[in-house]
């Protein structure tokens, strides 16, 4: 269970003046993202889209751990962002082993990666 998600919405930081009202951010707090942790993303994501937020950035900053069953949550991130009219997702902050694990399973084909926060943001405008 996720003890402190945080969201927000890139508009609110203070060098995305310009970002879109339908973009928010992410951060996932926990330090693995495995069968223990991927309802907790789903609800995050579509607690996100039932708001109104179309292109969501997945800030992984903080996951040290990412198993098959994280993967499979990505995927489905992926599906219901991408199954609404507009909807895109991002992922940034991926550590050396998890952009590696993205590389080897061809996911980072499907969803696109950025290295900060600030890029993925960027790429969403």
């Amino acid at each position: 269970m996720l003890s402190c998600p945080v969201f927000w919405e890139a508009k609110a930081m203070n060098d995305k003046k310009h970002a879109p009202d339908d973009l928010r951010v992410i951060k996932l707090p926990m330090p693995r993202l495995d069968a223990s942790a991927t309802g907790e993303l789903q609800m995050l994501v579509k607690e996100s889209l039932d708001s109104g937020f179309k292109r969501i950035v997945l800030d992984l900053s903080g996951i040290k751990f990412m198993d098959s069953s994280g993967l499979t949550g990505l995927v489905l991130v992926f599906k219901n962002v991408t199954g609404i009219p507009n909807g895109k997702v991002v992922i940034c902050g991926l550590n050396p082993p998890i952009k590696s694990l993205m590389r080897i399973t061809k996911m980072d084909l499907a969803i696109e990666t950025f290295d900060t926060q600030e890029e993925a943001v960027t790429a969403l405008q």
